[in-house]
């Protein structure tokens, strides 16, 4: 190695030490610093040894870190990336294309292990990386969505939840070039909404409802085929005895409800019924979700839920103010019905202060 190479590869080494530190706000700090530092060494030389710093110092250090055994590593490596990213791209050191597609597998390598968190933080960053890369999917995208829809099947580990969340991101971030999957997506999305883990079926309806707005973004195309068939599967789903099946339906009709425009408008009063027909279900799970899903409905058609729904649906919410278990979701949603039909809970305003005032105090 050059003087030079073995002047910069000292003052990078504590940055990299740093990143690989326990302590989050140490690799943030890290992160930062680093970023400030590429910044500062390669508009100061030429494109040839910009590059070379890049290939030698960076990233071979950020694929150590990308691809560690070690959990707070990975985190380093993901900050790092996410730092990084604010440097804008120079063609004359590196085409955009190749950049951004090598951040993208090394961003993804963090989404092949067994931590939630982890895989949380993984997917965002990814999520970055295909935000700022702009159209650099066009070459792997064929390739990679097929395989990311056969990794549905894969129910070990986590393994289905890393498709999942690469999938949302390339739905969120790659609009153009996820478009023509969109219905392959959509036949396959009712095997993780009925998943037995809850965090893949809230990351599968997450992604319906990516799918769902990108549909309703093209105009002049019809998308009542579609939003029938998921509204189908939900239904049938309601008559299944499985906990997990239920809440993938549930949350499959608060998709409908956010990201399908009008679609269950005709049909509210059914939709409705339905939804509220689980309020009393044996499962804490699926009993939230229902009460989550009340003001989604007053939002959606407030005249008529106004009418058929409000007097029963407080009927419902008020008593769960006296359940510590369910008090604090049965209040917001209550607060956000309230928003949505105005002065008509004027008749429910006593209860409700009386319970804020119980609350509160017993918070003491």
């Amino acid at each position: 190695m050059s003087a030079s190479g073995t002047a910069q590869a000292d003052r990078f080494a504590p940055l990299f030490a740093n990143l690989r530190n326990k302590n989050e706000d140490v690799r943030q700090a890290a992160a930062i610093q680093l970023r400030d530092l590429v910044k500062s060494i390669v508009t100061e030389v030429r494109p040839d040894a910009a590059a070379k710093i890049w290939n030698d110092q960076i990233n071979p250090k950020l694929f150590e870190l990308a691809h560690s055994s070690v959990t707070h590593e990975r985190l380093g490596g993901l900050v790092a990336i996410d730092r990084l990213l604010d440097i804008e791209s120079d063609e004359a050191i590196e085409p955009r294309a190749v950049k951004h597609y090598r951040l993208y597998q090394y961003v993804k390598s963090g989404l092949q292990c067994n931590d939630i968190n982890l895989m949380i933080t993984a997917s965002k960053t990814l999520g970055r990386v295909l935000e700022i890369g702009g159209n650099f999917g066009d070459a792997f995208m064929p390739a990679e969505i097929p395989r990311l829809l056969e990794s549905l099947n894969n129910d070990r580990d986590l393994s289905r939840y890393a498709a999942v969340l690469i999938l949302r991101a390339l739905a969120r971030f790659s609009v153009a070039q996820f478009y023509p999957f969109v219905g392959n997506v959509l036949e396959r999305i009712w095997i993780p909404l009925r998943d037995s883990r809850v965090v893949v079926r809230e990351g599968a309806a997450d992604l319906l409802a990516s799918c769902l707005d990108i549909v309703g973004n093209r105009p002049g195309q019809s998308h009542a085929i579609n939003h029938a068939k998921i509204l189908n599967q939900a239904v049938a789903g309601f008559k299944s005895t499985s906990v997990d099946v239920v809440h993938g339906s549930l949350l499959a009709y608060r998709e409908l409800l956010l990201h399908a425009g009008m679609f269950m408008n005709e049909t509210f009063t059914v939709n409705a019924e339905t939804v509220l027909r689980f309020k009393d279900h044996k499962e804490l799970l699926i009993r939230r979700t229902v009460v989550a899903l009340i003001p989604t409905l007053a939002v959606y058609d407030t005249q008529t839920f106004t009418e058929q729904f409000l007097h029963k649906t407080m009927g419902y919410l008020l008593p769960l103010l006296k359940k510590p278990s369910e008090r604090s979701i049965a209040f917001i949603a209550i607060g956000h019905i309230s928003a949505a039909v105005g002065s008509e809970m004027k008749a429910f305003l006593e209860p409700i202060m009386t319970n804020i005032k119980e609350a509160l105090q017993s918070r003491g």
